[in-house]
């Protein structure tokens, strides 16, 4: 089945993302690559077309942690008056860098061969590895995962730090849920949960850990400290499931982690 123009333009977007950024001049430059009849005369599709193919979504509350001031209200309702870029084409192309990266980990599981804890750790491995070449960016664009507005992309309320922090987690939910079930995963009733509340929480940790500020290192050795991460996480959980003593203490840490992430991202 052909894809829709919208779906191509954001897969040849991916490539751009590294140089160009989330952005509609990604979009924009990747649909000169659009085969024919959709092919547009250059510079490419404006931020007209682009915000009518990628519509915002509507405006989610404010959390307590980040309100706007009187003067970022105004300069709010200004820039929606304009016709510039809007949060749909951003956050349509975060969406499917996301999604990518999940089709990449699972990719990675099958190619190699293993499963069980082995495929769990290469796959948590290779998830992390994927945000090195946009580590620079990761930040702004997860952010936009919870963009609480439909005006202008450079409005103050566009750019609050995780506005709305649920669409963030459940990004870490969905790489734990592919991850489990590509590993095998074949647990049931309450195990089911624990299984990918123990991934999610590893992987989510471990991507705050990626993105905390770190001028004295480099993309790759943030990543490499964060691989590091990722193999005491694995044991340590590993170790809480495996006696009955740490069961409690696997569930304490699970839920701490979690109110944890929350608390990062202004919940």
């Amino acid at each position: 089945m052909a894809s829709s123009v919208p779906q191509q333009l954001l897969r040849l977007a991916l490539p751009l993302i590294p140089k160009s950024g989330f952005t509609a001049h990604s979009l924009q430059l990747a649909s000169l690559s659009l085969p024919a009849p959709h092919t547009p005369p250059a510079p490419g599709y404006t931020t007209h077309t682009l915000n009518g193919l990628f519509p915002s979504p509507p405006p989610l509350p404010y959390t307590s942690t980040h309100s706007l001031s009187r003067e970022e209200l105004k300069a709010d309702a200004q820039g929606s008056s304009l016709e510039t870029e809007r949060v749909g084409p951003a956050m349509a192309l975060v969406q499917e860098w996301l999604a990518e990266g999940r089709r990449d980990m699972v990719g990675r599981i099958r190619e190699v061969g293993v499963r069980g804890e082995a495929g769990v750790r290469e796959g948590l491995r290779q998830r992390v590895r994927y945000n090195e070449p946009v580590l620079g960016q990761l930040v702004q664009a997860l952010a936009l995962l919870g963009a609480p507005t439909t005006t202008a992309l450079s409005s103050p309320s566009a750019l609050l730090p995780f506005p709305s922090p649920a669409p963030h987690l459940s990004h870490v939910a969905r790489i734990a849920h592919d991850l489990a079930k590509v590993s095998g995963d074949e647990s049931q009733g309450a195990d089911w949960y624990l299984s990918r509340a123990r991934l999610g929480t590893i992987y989510g940790l471990a991507e705050l850990h990626l993105l905390s500020p770190s001028n004295a290192l480099t993309p790759s050795e943030r990543v490499e400290s964060t691989l590091e991460l990722v193999d005491t996480l694995l044991e340590r959980s590993r170790s809480m499931q495996k006696s009955v003593e740490g069961a409690g203490a696997f569930a304490e840490w699970v839920g701490k982690s979690w109110m944890g992430m929350g608390r990062s991202l202004g919940l």
